[in-house]
């Protein structure tokens, strides 16, 4: 128990003297969670990337395209890639028929890729829908379709008033972190600053009046290190940034 108290404490140290001015988050997970007996053994490493869906195709004038599939992991990933064509083309992506995104592909020639990730998807049916809005235009695409499973999940939410800052802090149990920060309401522009170990490793930069506006970054090889997350609103006094940090972790292979 002194072992622990003691690393505990050293924790904290470390994380006081990064150069950061920002103001600490609670995180929801407890000390003694962190240091439960038998933590590591309800984190097993995950299994090799799970596919479901690896295919091409073509959305012909009007028509509409649907692929589906049960998910066995914790998490999805659908990346869709315009591969020619020149169709305005809407995307809906459905979890047990209940829609949880859209993306869209503008009308003309350009090639674009869009992803997108579903949380909590154990168990269910996922469903992608693409749907030609175009007369005479085609979509081609390639879709890609994979599972993770994650081992831990942390979440916080709140406000940074104009000209402040946030920071979460968090030592991972597992090998990989993949961290989601969503924009989730006022006016403000901001950035989120993603540490590790006291260096700066990625800046996640939030337009203003983009909501929702979710961004993602994932950190590998961060067992045991140090991270701070910092939520900044570059905006003056009179105009608020509300945000959601979503961490998942997972031990890769």
């Amino acid at each position: 128990m002194k072992t622990r108290l003691f690393f505990f404490l050293l924790l904290s140290i470390s994380f006081n003297s990064l150069p950061l001015n920002a103001h600490s988050l609670q995180m929801t997970m407890s000390t003694s969670d962190i240091y439960a007996d038998g933590f590591l053994d309800r984190c097993p490493a995950a299994p090799a990337e799970t596919m479901y869906i690896n295919k091409t195709g073509t959305v012909n004038s009007v028509k509409r395209d649907v692929t589906t599939f049960r998910s066995t992991t914790d998490w999805v990933t659908i990346n869709l890639s315009k591969t020619g064509g020149k169709a305005h083309t809407i995307v809906q992506i459905y979890a047990n028929n209940l829609l949880v995104q859209t993306l869209e592909f503008e009308n003309g020639t350009k090639l674009t890729a869009k992803s997108y990730t579903i949380t909590q998807a154990r168990s269910k049916n996922i469903k992608i829908e693409m749907i030609n809005k175009s007369v005479g235009n085609t979509f081609q695409y390639s879709l890609k379709c994979t599972g993770e499973n994650t081992c831990r999940q942390n979440e916080t939410a709140g406000t940074v008033e104009g000209g402040q800052s946030k920071n979460y802090d968090y030592s991972p149990q597992c090998n990989s972190t993949r961290i989601r920060i969503t924009r989730t309401g006022g006016r403000a522009a901001g950035k989120a600053e993603i540490w590790n170990r006291g260096q700066l490793v990625k800046t996640l930069d939030f337009p203003r009046g983009v909501v929702p506006d979710t961004k993602w970054h994932t950190l590998q090889h961060v067992e045991n290190s140090l991270i701070r997350i910092v939520i900044r609103n570059l905006a003056d006094p009179s105009k608020e940034l509300r945000y959601e940090c979503v961490i998942n972790e997972f031990n890769a292979p």
